[in-house]
This record gives structure tokens, C-alpha cells and sequence, in this order.
């Protein structure tokens, strides 16, 4: 049951990421090699949340041309807080189950 619900919430966070995309020409090419690489800042929990953008989400985006970075959270307040002060551009956890 655990490995559908991981499963689901990747799905759904890809389609949540793909929706923020642009078919607008004037985006750099993902083959562009320029540094002016798009950065998205994941804030995450220690463990399965972590695990989860550091080996799923995180070279599927950087195969799309963009930096990505994963701050760890040692609690599941600071994240939802750091999302709120605007230091990370995106939380993989929003409450307890």
C-alpha cells in the first residue's frame, strides 16, 4: 500500500510540475548549455520524502534542463514554513498522514 500512495504522489507532483511548463518558444532548450539554467529549490523531511526527490523528481528535471536543489528539514513545520517566507520554491510534505 505504501509503494501506491509513493507512486501516486510522484504522479501527481509530475503532473503538478509539468502544468507549471510553457509551450512559449522564446524557453531555452533543455540541450541549451548556457548557465542560465532555471533553479527550483525542493524543501523536503529526512528520509522517504527526501529520497523521493533526490532519485525520482530530481533527474527527471535536470534532464530538463534545470538546477535543482533539496534542502533536508529535520521536522515537518519548516519546510511548510520556509515555503511560506519563499527561501524554497517547492514542499514534498504538507502535513501527517
Amino acid at each position: 500500500m505504501k509503494k501506491f500512495n509513493i507512486l501516486i504522489l510522484i504522479g501527481l507532483l509530475t503532473l503538478i510540475l509539468a502544468a507549471c511548463g510553457s509551450n512559449d518558444s522564446t524557453n531555452k532548450d533543455a540541450t541549451d548549455n548556457s548557465s542560465s539554467k532555471e533553479k527550483i529549490t525542493f524543501g523536503a523531511t529526512t528520509g522517504p520524502y527526501s529520497d523521493m526527490v533526490n532519485k525520482a523528481i530530481k533527474p527527471l528535471l535536470e534532464e530538463k534542463g534545470y538546477d535543482v536543489e533539496n534542502i533536508e528539514f529535520s521536522d515537518y513545520v519548516q519546510p511548510n514554513n520556509a515555503l511560506d517566507n519563499g527561501d524554497i520554491d517547492a514542499n514534498l510534505f504538507q502535513h501527517k498522514i
